[in-house]
């Protein structure tokens, strides 16, 4: 009778590794490959995440704060992509499916394409990020991107992270109404000197994108003597704050133009005829 063969042990990693790994984490690198940068396998950090509660809790957390970092960076730069979506308090994690669960549920490289796919909404790169081979990334988006689990969870932590932000459609739509609404009045006192940015009003200091400070020297006789104090004031662009505005309301709408083939007008003869036959068709079954 064959002996069975012994199992085998992987030793918990160190505090120090465990640091190590999580840094590399939060500095953006995916968390196999913060664990190949420390000269750990796959299989043994697979076997952590599944099998030590504290270490996956330390992944997961600097994961989240990974992701709310690029969050923050990417909606500074696009707030508006974000119109929509109401936000609920917490932090996304990610969980390794256990043993026993339903099968309807995401398994861990569904989980992390939902969460890789939220940082930037490339839903090839996030395949690829995910795990999926570089060739079928494209495809194998596609396919993720109908299943309704994977919509649910990508809508899940979108709201997330617009909590864990604050951010909110009304918040989004105010600052458009303060740069849009601007009055530059209110950066002035009476007798027309620029206000210190502490003195503006708070409404007309989010309006505005940049202050430059600028110091004057005269260089007579080899002396330097500040002489004046240049303030350039920039303000956000009020007609693309205007034009946002207008479309949440539905004043403006984009227009879509359509032509027939290289650009030409589009054939309608036989499309007129198919209208009529129709049309004659439907008169001559009402006679009968």
């Amino acid at each position: 009778m064959a002996k069975p063969k012994p199992k085998l042990r992987i030793a918990p990693p160190t505090p120090e590794l465990q640091t190590k790994i999580c840094q590399f984490i939060k500095a953006g690198a995916r968390p196999a490959a913060a664990a190949a940068g420390c000269s750990v396998s796959s299989a043994v950090f697979w076997h952590w995440m599944e099998n030590i509660p504290a270490f996956r809790a330390a992944v997961e957390g600097a994961e989240a704060e990974a992701r709310i970092a690029t969050q923050v960076e990417l909606r500074k730069k696009n707030p508006a992509a974000w119109l929509g979506r109401s936000g609920n308090a917490g932090v996304p994690v990610l969980r390794p499916q256990m043993r026993g669960e339903k099968a309807h549920q995401l398994n861990l490289r569904q989980q992390r394409f939902c969460l890789e796919y939220v940082k930037d909404g490339n839903g090839t790169q996030a395949a690829i990020r995910a795990g999926y081979a570089d060739k079928g990334a494209e495809v194998q988006a596609h396919h993720l991107l109908r299943n309704p689990k994977v919509l649910e969870r990508i809508r899940t932590e979108r709201d997330r992270l617009d909590g864990a932000l604050n951010l909110s459609v009304e918040r989004v739509l105010r600052e458009y109404m303060r740069i849009a609404f601007l009055d530059p009045a209110q950066l002035y006192d009476a007798v027309g000197n620029l206000l210190p940015i502490k003195e503006m009003p708070a409404d007309a200091r989010r309006a505005l994108s940049g202050i430059e400070v600028e110091e004057v020297y005269d260089f007579e006789r080899g002396s330097k003597t500040q002489v004046a104090t240049l303030r350039k004031v920039r303000f956000a662009t009020k007609q693309g704050a205007l034009d946002a505005l207008a479309k949440h309301l539905g004043i403006l709408k984009d227009r879509v133009e359509h032509s027939g083939p290289g650009g030409g007008p589009i054939p309608i003869t036989a499309l007129r005829e198919e209208i009529f036959r129709l049309m004659g068709d439907g008169e001559a079954e009402e006679k009968k």
